[in-house]
């Protein structure tokens, strides 16, 4: 079971909602989620902040959307909320489990509003904040064997270049970067790189990721694994793309389980990343032609056909053919029809 909350304004009073859902619980091993026990929701009552004690906000912590922003709007103008993925906050400033959280724009406001004036919520999250950074420092013995002393000469000689990726400027990091992909006759300093992923700046994380992709054999799987699951979105989109170049078998061990993951964003990511690794095409296959039919989000339907298009093998052939006449939204339709066309004209 799941915890939801549903959070509204009243007025000046913040109303929440508590519901136990039933949450199914996806596997890379079979096309249907499960559930356990009914599928359903059960109210657990409603709470009305602030509370006579003070408290301006629930014991919640929002850590991000569950929905991209095309899908956020269009949930929004059928249910009138956004969804959001929230841990409880727990005594101590700790972060306890994962829950749902739907709010309306107004509320969101709101809720922006009072958190400057709550400094539990903000301890917390600058603790969660902390502890995923450690997910982004790399050790020397992080390295896949055989090549640390390559890294680590690497971290020498380009000593100075990377002591710029620290500066407080994006744009003096940027300029770090271009200058470590200049000196080509140079190993990469990974670990530097590395830290890169969680910078706040896209233009930064895109170009390390970039340059990262160019050597594949330095990049610990286990650590991109980790960050896969933990940290913020951007940085899993980065170790979802970074796991597919490695082309390894614990890669697509991992891929074949986040293509099941909540954001749309992040299984688009994963089933890129397995036609990348270019490993088990069955497998592969098979995930793909799933996602074709029956993803809810048109935009993973649509990488699905691209994907498809591109590998070409007969399966999923037969899947782009049939989605054409099953298939109910014109972009996805189109995407699928494209695929088909590449295919002709190959």
């Amino acid at each position: 079971m799941r915890i939801r909350y549903s959070l509204s304004t009243n007025g000046s009073s913040l109303q929440v909602c508590l519901f136990g859902v039933s949450a199914p619980v996806y596997s890379p091993y079979i096309e249907e989620p499960l559930f356990y026990g009914e599928q359903g929701e059960a109210s657990l009552g409603t709470v009305t902040y602030p509370l006579p004690t003070g408290e301006l906000l629930p014991p919640l912590v929002l850590i991000e959307p569950l929905d991209d922003p095309t899908t956020a709007e269009r949930r929004y103008g059928v249910v009138g909320g956004y969804r959001y993925v929230g841990q409880i906050l727990l005594p101590g400033d700790r972060l306890g489990e994962q829950v749902d959280a739907s709010l309306t724009r107004e509320t969101l406001l709101v809720w922006k509003v009072w958190l400057a004036h709550c400094p539990a919520h903000q301890r917390a999250w600058a603790q969660r904040q902390k502890e995923i950074a450690l997910l982004f420092r790399l050790r020397g013995t992080d390295i896949p064997r055989g090549r640390q002393r390559s890294v680590e000469d690497g971290q020498r000689r380009l000593a100075a270049t990377r002591n710029r990726l620290r500066c407080a400027d994006p744009q003096q990091r940027l300029a770090a970067l271009d200058q470590i992909a200049g000196e080509a006759s140079t190993v990469l300093p990974v670990r530097s790189l590395f830290t890169c992923l969680n910078d706040p700046s896209q233009q930064v994380r895109e170009r390390a990721v970039s340059l990262l992709a160019t050597a594949p054999t330095l990049l610990p799987v286990g650590h991109l694994r980790e960050i896969a699951y933990q940290a913020d979105l951007p940085a899993r989109l980065a170790a979802l793309y970074l796991l597919g170049k490695t082309r390894s078998d614990d890669a697509e061990t991992t891929l074949l389980a986040t293509r099941w993951r909540r954001h749309p964003w992040e299984r688009v990511a994963s089933l890129e990343g397995l036609v990348e690794t270019d490993q088990f095409r069955g497998d592969v296959v098979s995930a793909l032609c799933t996602a074709l039919r029956k993803d809810e989000i048109p935009s993973v339907r649509m990488a699905a056909a691209h994907l498809l298009g591109r590998l070409g093998d007969p399966e999923g052939v037969e899947a782009l053919r049939a989605s054409v006449t099953e298939e109910r939204e014109e972009e996805v339709k189109r995407a699928v029809q494209e695929a088909l066309l590449l295919l002709v004209h190959e």
